[in-house]
């Protein structure tokens, strides 16, 4: 009778052991798949606090210098296209009236179009108030892009110009088109609403959250 008592605590005890360890698996399969993806989306280390140069930054630094007003908007839903892009490191720089952001795209989720150049895709700003009849639609002036286009993402820095943001009523939408839906170098008035977005954002409205940014933490280039 102790022979067969020791014997069904054996094998109580071998079952439990065995369903931690599955526990243990599991938890670390996951606890992997979470690191992993933490890593294989951080952008690359040049892009921390990346800011573009230009005229209108550099002459908003020499007059201001260190007290140069710089905000980090924080968007609500960074996510458009599904998760294809992402919209990250939203600047705006008040005296500049200067506004850029980086935007993640993965390069496995959309399909169609010529991705194989260096700049697939054409941004257009969209700045409107209070008022819905008044709206001004702006092209980036500069852009910059990084990652291989056989990465599994790439990134692309977009800068624009004469951003005026009245904080208590402004709304700031953004749209990315394929380059390949653009015959012609047209005009930011010409894309919208003519063509269809593969992303849309909205990466201003007066309930989304800023904060200041200390100038000697950005990487001005």
């Amino acid at each position: 009778m102790n022979n067969s008592v020791s014997e069904e605590k054996k094998r109580g005890i071998t079952a439990g052991t065995v369903m931690r360890w599955i526990i243990y698996l599991i938890c670390v399969i996951i606890l992997g798949s979470v690191i992993f993806r933490t890593v294989s989306m951080r952008a690359p280390g040049e892009l921390k606090n990346y800011i573009i140069g230009s005229e209108s930054v550099a002459n908003a630094y020499i007059e201001l210098g260190e007290s140069l007003g710089v905000y980090k908007i924080s968007v609500r839903n960074p996510f458009s296209g599904g998760d294809a892009l992402f919209a990250d490191n939203i600047y705006y720089i008040e005296r500049a009236e200067n506004l850029q952001l980086t935007l993640r795209f993965k390069t496995s989720r959309l399909d169609g179009g010529n991705l194989n150049v260096s700049t697939p895709f054409r941004a257009v700003l969209k700045v409107s108030g209070d008022d819905s009849d008044s709206e001004d639609l702006f092209g980036a002036v500069d852009i910059k892009s990084f990652g291989r286009e056989t990465a599994r993402y790439r990134y692309f820095v977009y800068a624009f110009d004469n951003i005026k943001i009245d904080y208590a009523n402004t709304k700031i939408e953004l749209y990315i088109y394929l380059e390949s839906d653009i015959d012609t170098d047209r005009n930011p008035d010409e894309i919208y609403g003519e063509i269809s977005p593969v992303g849309r954002f909205t990466l201003f409205d007066v309930n989304m959250p800023k904060s200041e940014v200390r100038v000697k933490d950005l990487n001005i280039r």
